[in-house]
């Protein structure tokens, strides 16, 4: 019994992770349709999670909203190079947008508000 607990305490994400894809390939289910349902899973829990950040404690971080649009943005990305026609100019165009927003995210997170609220008390 110490053996199973063992096993789904540290191999849970595994596990999981094994029984979609598993499912996925026995309902033949497209790859590519796979990969954008995780990814819109993983928005709307960015978007739970600020929602929830923000009803506790009253304030919105900017690094929730940025990865969510990155987020949605790669799903976009994945949607587009699995279409049978590929339009380029709108992958490069998504690209160079989600390396806007991870800029936007390191600078988001080294000018931070609270580091400086913490400096100046």
């Amino acid at each position: 019994m110490k053996n199973i607990n063992y096993i789904f305490k540290n191999y849970f994400q595994v596990i999981i992770a094994t029984a979609f894809f598993a499912s996925f390939l026995l309902f033949q289910y497209p790859f590519t349709k796979l990969i954008v349902l995780m990814l819109e899973f993983i928005i709307v829990l960015e978007v739970v999670k600020m929602t929830t950040e923000f009803i506790t404690k009253g304030k919105i971080r900017l690094r929730h909203i940025i990865d969510g649009f990155i987020i949605f943005i790669i799903r976009d990305i994945v949607v587009y190079l699995s279409c049978e026609t590929k339009d380029k100019e709108a992958i490069l165009f998504l690209s160079f947008m989600v390396l806007i927003f991870f800029v936007f995210r390191i600078l988001s997170i080294t000018i931070s508000p609270s580091k400086y609220r913490s400096t100046r008390i």
